[in-house]
């Protein structure tokens, strides 16, 4: 991956009481930029984020996608039908680039049925594409799964930063 030639956005984690800044890559195969160690750099400010851009000469994208982590965690101790579906799936869809960047598995990534289905529920509700199926309901296996590839995401992300 040649760091001059795809496209870098800032993402930003908020953990509510914590607020970290990564760079998310859009390329052939989406990921996070990581260190020598395959750990997900994060910086603890947008200044120090900056700082690491110009030092690399990375170009960015206009914007800055936002994730309240806190939120997702609050949810995976409590889980309910309650699910904003749009925050859902960008949170797994960021969950798998983050995987694949650190090369460790992501639950979500496992193609089974009750796993494609919810992913596909998930997507269809986001208000991407237009759907059959606009609002779909969660049964209580379907929430059970849910809440453990949100809490799985969680750990691999969390697991994997290295703030600077």
């Amino acid at each position: 991956m040649h760091l001059d030639i795809i496209d870098h956005y800032i993402t930003l984690l908020d953990f509510k009481f914590r607020r970290l800044y990564i760079l998310w890559i859009s390329d052939d195969i989406d990921g996070v930029v990581v260190d020598n160690q395959r750990k997900v750099i994060a910086f603890k400010d947008k200044a120090q984020l900056l700082k690491f851009v110009e030092k690399k000469a990375i170009s960015l994208k206009e914007g800055i996608t936002a994730y309240y982590i806190n939120n997702l965690q609050q949810w995976v101790l409590e889980p309910d039908r309650n699910i904003d579906y749009e925050v859902f799936l960008n949170f797994w869809n960021l969950c798998t680039d983050i995987s694949y960047s650190v090369g460790i598995d992501f639950m979500g990534d496992v193609r089974d049925e009750l796993i494609n289905n919810l992913y596909n529920k998930l997507f269809d509700a986001s208000g991407t594409f237009i759907s059959e199926e606009p609002n779909p309901t969660f049964n209580e296996v379907e929430i059970s799964k849910l809440s453990e590839i949100i809490q799985n995401g969680l750990a691999l992300l969390i697991d994997n930063l290295s703030v600077n």
